[in-house]
């Protein structure tokens, strides 16, 4: 028997422990309309990495409940890494308009975004707002610090191994799937949409 950790194995049974990549994601989509953002962009949409697409069903769950229209969505695709975060952003320079903030899949994506942003001599949160997935080391020493989702890693590991043993011994089902909850973890890398993003 074999366990997922952290990530679900795409188009497998393998069983599987981690964050609940919905909940998580909306938390922090719904705290970026909360500041006042409705011109939101999420990074790191993926064909291939289901928790990645669960990030974006929570995304659009909490857009879809705030009734924001399709036209100020922004969705790029991403890898999860600091590099793909980086290209989002030149890609979306690339447009006409622009969100006035970027919901990122993990925070590396984030630190990526935030990467391109300064270089581009805009300030976080003043100018646009970013917020990521995970709560890595990095996300608490970050100029700003990153608003993120935190994963409660020490649960998931206790659990995954509870759920190893469970499995060869036959008292747990083939395919489990157990899903924790995420926390906010409300830094300084979001804010109100700045006035000069408004008069764009």
């Amino acid at each position: 028997p074999s366990v997922a950790v952290f990530e679900p194995v795409f188009g497998s049974k393998i069983s599987y422990v981690g964050v609940d990549d919905v909940a998580g994601a909306r938390k922090a989509a719904e705290h970026l309309l909360s500041a006042g953002h409705r011109s939101i962009a999420f990074i790191g949409d993926s064909k291939t990495r289901l928790g990645h697409q669960r990030r974006r069903q929570g995304f659009d769950k909490a857009l879809d409940a705030a009734r924001i229209p399709p036209g100020q969505r922004f969705v790029l695709e991403g890898d999860g890494t600091i590099e793909s975060g980086r290209l989002a952003l030149e890609q979306l320079f690339m447009r006409d308009t622009l969100p006035s903030a970027f919901m990122c899949v993990n925070d590396q994506t984030a630190i990526g975004v935030i990467i391109g942003l300064g270089a581009r001599g805009y300030d976080i949160p003043t100018d646009f707002s970013v917020t990521g997935f995970d709560d890595v080391p990095q996300a608490t020493f970050m100029t700003p610090s990153l608003t993120t989702i935190r994963q409660p890693r020490t649960a998931i590991g206790k659990r995954s191994m509870a759920l190893l043993l469970e499995l060869l011994s036959g008292s747990a089902p083939p395919e489990a799937e157990i899903l924790l909850r995420p926390d906010l973890i409300v830094r300084n890398s979001v804010s109100a949409p700045s006035r000069r993003f408004q008069r764009r």
